[in-house]
């Protein structure tokens, strides 16, 4: 339905409509080499401690309407010093966000990348704008960097 490749470096994505933002908290956001070659989408000064930052996240959003049965898949990848968790929130209206049941993830001290696929919640179904934000945390370093490659939002 929606996937950003990040391929030709940058956020607009490769198929359907949607748009690709970073929090306001992140530094060194760019492009790097993503999984399996071309682009990924990467991003600097995650937080250090084991509590999410309002302001460090990467955020995707679309429009589910007409859709429902809806799941969020994503590749990630971290450097030596960077994130060790990361867990996904969801709104409809940008703002008010909600954490995804079942989204909090711990990843392996390695820098080998890996798939990652959500449910979303049937309040989702159908709504007009959907935005999903990765709290990327406790990070080794504030230099340690986190990826992300092949965004998809897919429905039916």
């Amino acid at each position: 339905m929606v996937q950003w490749t990040f391929e030709g470096d940058t956020t607009n994505p490769a198929v359907g409509t949607g748009t690709a933002a970073a929090g306001s908290g992140l530094t060194n956001i760019g492009f790097v080499t993503g999984n399996g070659g071309g682009s990924a989408w990467t991003a600097a000064n995650w937080e250090l401690t084991g509590t999410p930052n309002s302001n460090k996240y990467f955020e995707f959003s679309t429009s589910l309407a007409g859709k429902s049965s809806a799941a969020f898949s994503f590749d990630e990848r971290r450097s030596d010093t960077g994130i060790h968790d990361f867990i996904l929130h969801y709104s409809t209206d940008g703002v008010n966000f909600q954490e995804l049941t079942g989204s909090t993830t711990s990843v392996p001290d390695d820098i080998n990348w890996r798939s990652h696929s959500y449910e979303l919640p049937q309040a989702l179904d159908n709504q007009a704008s959907v935005y999903i934000r990765i709290f990327g945390y406790n990070a080794e370093g504030n230099t340690g960097t986190w990826r992300v490659d092949n965004v998809t939002f897919s429905a039916f």
